[in-house]
C-alpha cells in the first residue's frame, strides 16, 4: 500500500484499523505521480492519491490495474 501521508499519520492508520501489511509513505507525491495517481488538476495543498490496485508480477512489471 503506498499513501501520500506520512509515516505516523500512517502508523496510526495501520493501528486503528488493524493493519499487517506495509504501508509506504510518500508525502513528497514521487512513486503517485509515477503511478499516474494524482488529481493535477487539483491545486497542490489538495492533491491526493486516487485509489488504484497495481497487480505486479514477479518480473517486476504490472500485469493488471484495477
Amino acid at each position: 500500500m503506498v499513501s501520500v501521508d506520512d509515516p505516523a499519520k500512517n502508523a496510526d492508520f495501520a493501528k486503528e484499523h488493524g493493519g499487517n501489511f506495509p504501508i509506504l509513505s510518500d508525502p513528497e507525491k514521487k512513486t503517485a505521480m509515477a503511478y499516474g495517481v494524482i488529481n493535477l488538476a487539483a491545486p497542490p495543498n489538495r492533491q491526493f492519491a486516487q485509489r488504484w490496485n497495481f497487480f505486479i508480477g514477479p518480473d517486476c512489471r504490472i500485469i493488471e490495474i484495477e
